[in-house]
């Protein structure tokens, strides 16, 4: 909260537009941040794994995404009232069909507030996308001029435009009555246990209206840190009822990251070859097999150094097994601490939770739904 804070108040406006922006169009799938330190730089936050990206870590569409949130930024802090016409080359090269379609809707809302756009483009499927964008959208002058045809080139220099078709996407299944737990299988909704962070859970897990749900899904909202970015930016302006649904799905996710905070007590993060290279403490000659042991102890660094101090890798020595273990607790993979039984999170869960229940935001049954799942892989007590 205080580093939003202090941002909002001191950043400049040019970054705070261009955050806007991105958010926008990533559909609340990444935010812009501003790193600062010697060398402060743009990065990219990834809302479902709560991770900050640097720029060569995104894939190309993305990073033509960020790039024209930031160049329309400037822009705008530049012209001072005047909105110059905006011209963009080719801006969808890169982009896949969702890409493509957000940064479209992004250079359609620019031209809403009155701004003239130019987009000059020798690619076939690009004109068969703003075509088929603007078919759908009303009252928005728009042009389309054939500079083949405006060149005077000849029949055989010319190319015809013929409008490609994307490929079906998948409808998203009705809840066709099944009721909210029922309606988990039919979306495929995995685990908890297998998130980064809260931020990549699936909005089923907050919203436990089967039919408000399947609406957020049709939109295209299907993450929870996609949900709360949309709605932090003004992107999703709830009516009445979705104020409603927002104070329970919010309700909601409080408690799950107050379980899943509970539930890492004693845990640490999962360990794989790469954490254990990155220690130092394991030669060439014992990699591989400490590397095969921890995936057959699914990461569980706490079962490997025990696996280790019992002589399962025959040869590591003890100074190595000290060195390594100060490496995994340091860096988080290893807690030693008790864990907690789902009994005794629900426990201390109780008072958390309490005045969400006097406001209405959610039953005694949905918090006791909530814990097991956010628990799924402990033995109920």
């Amino acid at each position: 909260h205080l580093n939003r804070q202090d941002q909002q108040v001191h950043q400049p406006g040019v970054l705070t537009r261009a955050a806007d922006l991105f958010a926008r169009i990533t559909y609340g799938r990444y935010q812009l941040k501003m790193e600062r330190g010697e060398a402060p730089g743009f990065r990219a936050f990834d809302t479902d794994r709560r991770a900050s990206l640097d720029l060569d870590e995104l894939s190309s569409g993305t990073r033509v995404q960020l790039l024209i949130a930031v160049r329309v930024a400037f822009v705008e802090e530049q012209e001072h009232g005047i909105a110059l016409p905006l011209i963009f080359d080719e801006a969808l090269a890169n982009s896949d069909e969702v890409r493509a379609s957000q940064i479209i809707d992004a250079v359609l809302a620019l031209v809403r507030t009155g701004r003239q756009v130019f987009y000059l483009t020798a690619q076939h499927d690009e004109v068969s996308k703003w075509r088929r964008k603007l078919r759908e959208v009303d009252g928005l002058a728009h042009h389309e001029f054939d500079l083949a045809e405006i060149r005077g080139f000849s029949e055989r220099e010319r190319a015809p435009v013929i409008d490609f078709e994307p490929t079906a996407s998948d409808p998203v299944p009705a809840s066709d009555g099944k009721s909210w737990l029922e309606y988990r299988s039919v979306l495929n909704v995995g685990p908890l246990s297998e998130l980064e962070s809260l931020g990549g859970a699936h909005l089923w897990y907050m919203i436990d209206d089967v039919t408000e749900l399947h609406r957020m899904l049709q939109s295209g909202i299907n993450r929870w840190g996609q949900f709360e970015t949309l709605v932090e930016i003004g992107a999703f302006n709830p009516t009445a009822g979705d104020s409603d649904l927002l104070a329970k799905a919010r309700a909601s996710a409080r408690l799950l990251e107050r379980v899943l905070r509970m539930r890492a007590v004693g845990r640490g993060k999962p360990v794989d070859r790469a954490v254990l290279d990155a220690s130092s403490a394991i030669s060439p000659q014992f990699i591989d097999r400490l590397g095969l042991l921890a995936r057959e102890l699914h990461g569980d660094a706490g079962e490997l150094m025990a696996a280790l101090r019992d002589g399962q890798v025959s040869g590591f020595r003890r100074a190595k097994i000290d060195e390594l273990t100060g490496y995994l607790e340091e860096k988080g993979y290893l807690d030693t601490r008790a864990r907690l039984s789902r009994t005794e999170i629900r426990e201390q869960v109780g008072p958390h939770v309490f005045a969400d229940l006097e406001r209405g935001l959610f039953s005694r049954e949905r918090v006791d739904q909530l814990i097991s799942l956010a628990t799924a892989d402990e033995v109920a007590t």
